[in-house]
C-alpha cells in the first residue's frame, strides 16, 4: 500500500529492494511519482487542502514491478513475513490489567 501512496522523497520507508523503483532511470513504474506536479487549490482556504495532480496507479504495473523488484534484491525474513496473510487477531482494553514495562 505504501508504494501507492508515499511520494519518492519518503523511499527510505520501504525496504531497500524497492526504493530504486521511485527514481531510476531504469524503473518501469517512474511515472508515478513525478518530480514536479501541480496542485489544484480551487475552493480551497487553507494551503495544505489543495488536490495534487498526479497520475493514477496501475495495480498491476505496480505489483509487476515489485515483484520484479523483490527477485532483484534481497527482502529481509522480517519483511517477508510481515507481509505474509496470518492469523486474525481482535485486541481489547481491560481497565483492570495493569501492566509495567
Amino acid at each position: 500500500q505504501l508504494m501507492g501512496v508515499l511520494p519518492s522523497n519518503s523511499k527510505q520507508l520501504l525496504p531497500e529492494c524497492y526504493r530504486w523503483l521511485f527514481d531510476s532511470p531504469e524503473s518501469p513504474i517512474l511515472d508515478f511519482y513525478p518530480r514536479k506536479f501541480q496542485i489544484d487549490r480551487d475552493g480551497v482556504k487553507v494551503p495544505w487542502g489543495g488536490v495534487t495532480l498526479i497520475p493514477f496507479i496501475e495495480t498491476r504495473r505496480l505489483l509487476d514491478a515489485m515483484a520484479r523488484a523483490e527477485s532483484a534484491g534481497a527482502v529481509p525474513e522480517v519483511v517477508r513475513a510481515r507481509n505474509a496473510f496470518g492469523e486474525a487477531r481482535a485486541f481489547r482494553y481491560d481497565p483492570a490489567v495493569r501492566l509495567e514495562l
